[in-house]
């Protein structure tokens, strides 16, 4: 008897898909979501109830701009292969509505070089920037909960991320073989670097580990966190010495060309002659210098920057 109401509810859902219809059996009380398709210029897109889902996209623009309603609903997701293979695309404005990004949502959107995420995405699934090959700068926000494995995989042209304290690890091949990428900040809060997270970013130079990283994928095999990375010269770890040699006790070649620099609170800027950050190098800049170099003799502390800033202040 319940395999035969079983049969019967789930036949009245699929005929009643179009509105949010309630069926109630003995034992079970089943609500099927009103699930309705469209299109909206080049997008397509499913309605349901109380939100809307971006699931396919049909056009030859080179700039998208998803709307943060459609139909009076907000569009909160940006579905599984929603822009799969777009590969016309070079720029991708989410509006501050979208929650989640679905897997393989932009993969292999190789023209895309610009893309500008909301305060309200949570989720970025696996595969969604896979293979965007000319994606040059992502800026994750500090929504972020969760981004899923393998996510900007091949992303050759990215030069710099930051992962933001939200997230609870950093996944399995996040970023494998973005062949660009230089600096990576991870931010105080992620507990692991997965499997494979950084391997093959082969121009990488400088990574900041916060203290609440607990553990790097290491095991001297092409399954390391960091494995290939040949040019890794500068780790700016939070934490002290003795801290580091519990958290590398697995990852030692990974880092054994690197300089470990300890209880380090961020990556440290680039030194420049234009120590005013005014866009110009010119006498100013020179005095500056002159009178930080007099500051130092005279036993003070702290950097240029630190320096210029006091006298702002």
């Amino acid at each position: 008897m319940k395999k035969i109401m079983a049969g019967v509810l789930a036949a009245a859902m699929i005929m009643g898909a179009g509105t949010a219809t309630t069926f109630t059996g003995a034992d079970t009380v089943i609500t099927a979501n009103a699930a309705t398709e469209g299109t909206y210029e080049y997008l397509k897109y499913t309605a349901y109830d109380t939100y809307v889902e971006i699931t396919g996209f049909d056009g030859t623009v080179t700039e998208v701009e998803i709307p943060e309603k459609i139909n009076k609903l907000p569009v909160t997701t940006i579905g599984e292969k929603a822009f799969y293979n777009a590969t016309n695309i070079e720029k991708i404005t989410v509006p501050e509505s979208i929650e989640t990004i679905g897997q393989y949502a932009f993969y292999n959107c190789s023209s895309l070089t610009e893309v500008n995420l909301p305060n309200t995405l949570k989720t970025i699934d696996g595969y969604a920037f896979h293979d965007c090959i000319s994606l040059e700068e992502i800026i994750l926000p500090d929504s972020l909960t969760s981004i899923g494995k393998q996510a900007f995989r091949n992303c050759a042209e990215m030069k710099k991320i930051v992962f933001p304290k939200g997230l609870s690890d950093i996944s399995y091949g996040v970023c494998y073989g973005c062949l660009s990428l230089e600096e990576v900040v991870i931010e105080n809060g992620a507990s692991s670097i997965g499997l494979c997270s950084f391997a093959n970013c082969i121009s990488l130079s400088k990574v900041y580990i916060p203290l609440s990283i607990k553990s790097i994928c290491g095991s001297d095999s092409a399954n390391d966190s960091f494995y290939n990375c040949t040019s890794l010269k500068d780790v700016y770890y939070a934490g002290s010495a003795n801290q580091w040699n519990v958290l590398d006790e697995y990852s030692r070649s990974e880092f054994e060309n690197a300089t470990i620099h300890f209880e380090a609170k961020e990556i440290p800027e680039p030194l420049t002659p234009d120590v005013n950050r005014d866009g110009a190098i010119d006498a100013s800049d020179a005095s500056l210098i002159l009178g930080y170099y007099a500051h130092v003799m005279t036993g003070g502390k702290g950097t240029i920057e630190e320096y210029v800033a006091s006298l702002n202040s």
